[in-house]
């Protein structure tokens, strides 16, 4: 997840066909993301924040992130 860009990335193509799929075909979108995996670019992009309802992680993000996250609709748990 880039929150500079907004982008949501992953590193293989067929991977990312698939998400782009679920996330377009979904009513709400749910994302598990490890909090290494926070202002890292993949190779291919499926989604942006915007298309995010709610991201699962660990409780011990950095201010930065939190704070980026608490500027958007997107709810985090």
């Amino acid at each position: 997840i880039n929150l500079i860009t907004n982008s949501v990335d992953t590193v293989t193509l067929e991977d990312g066909n698939v998400k782009e799929i679920i996330v377009s075909n979904s009513k709400e979108v749910f994302l598990l993301v490890e909090k290494e995996k926070f202002n890292v670019d993949g190779t291919y992009r499926f989604a942006t924040l915007d298309d995010i309802d709610v991201i699962i992680t660990s409780s011990d993000l950095t201010d930065e992130i939190r704070e980026k996250l608490s500027k958007s609709t997107i709810k985090l748990i």
